[in-house]
């Protein structure tokens, strides 16, 4: 049985506000998320931002790293504490999957950059994904549409590729939208947008962050309604689960492959 370790890289000041407006948290949606997948997964969690040390790493057999809502990006002295947790799960050569944040951190241990996209915010909906050529041939990309769009929400993006990561799929806003790094026994895959998260769940932290408020609600309401996905530039089948969460299945077929070897 596979053990995932799911790091929250969200201060307990923000956790608690998603709790307090009735909002999961990033660590506990990713887990309802990932057991949804595969019930019968180990699931643990440690939060760098709250002095959380991690655990011993030998039973582990996988990481997340889930998005962020700080209002610092990666490189900023205040990270340092889940830079420190990032560096610490490669160094132990586990495999690593990050969103958003976690695409970026890992951008920027690994000897990139991050800052503020050019474009600004990108939320709700990532538009015109495209497929590198070199996704044809990667297992996290498997059973991807050439192109495609996935729910998303953030400011910050890798804006400099470390030595050796390969892009993935990249858009008009933000040239990598979903990167690998498999190298010096390193193992870590990553997407801009959430694979984690529904069109729901989106529209309910830009509710209660205040921002773009229309979009807010036509998120919360698409899996519902058809026209409003449609409009969105999104489909059923990619706001279905099955294909809503496909990096996230592929990446855990490829951890029970080495758990298994």
């Amino acid at each position: 049985m596979a053990h995932i370790l799911i790091v929250e890289s969200n201060t307990p000041e923000l956790v608690a506000e998603s709790r307090s407006q009735g909002r999961l948290s990033d660590a506990d949606n990713y887990a309802s998320v990932l057991r949804q997948i595969n019930a019968a997964l180990r699931i643990t969690s440690v939060a760098p931002y709250a002095g959380e040390a991690l655990p011993p790493l030998k039973n582990v057999s996988g990481v997340v790293f889930t998005g962020s809502g700080v209002a610092w990006c990666v490189d900023d002295p205040r990270a340092e504490a889940l830079e420190g947790t990032m560096r610490a799960v490669f160094a132990a050569r586990l495999p690593a999957y990050g969103s958003c944040n976690g695409l970026q951190m890992a951008a920027h241990v690994l000897g990139g950059t991050c800052g503020a996209a050019p474009a600004g915010r990108e939320d709700g909906v990532a538009l015109g994904l495209t497929l590198s050529p070199a996704a044809e041939a990667h297992p996290m990309m498997q059973g991807r549409d050439a192109v495609f769009a996935a729910v998303c929400v953030h400011l910050d993006e890798v804006q400099t590729l470390p030595a050796g990561a390969v892009v993935l799929a990249g858009n008009g806003h933000s040239k990598v939208q979903a990167m690998v790094y498999e190298q010096d026994g390193v193992c870590f895959w990553g997407s801009q947008y959430h694979p984690e998260y529904s069109a729901r769940y989106v529209g309910e932290i830009l509710r209660d962050i205040g921002v773009n408020l229309d979009l807010a609600s036509n998120m919360m309401r698409a899996e519902q309604e058809e026209a409003m996905d449609l409009a969105l530039g999104l489909s059923q089948t990619e706001l279905g689960h099955d294909m809503r969460t496909l990096e996230l299945q592929n990446w855990l077929v490829m951890v029970a492959a080495r758990v298994a070897a």
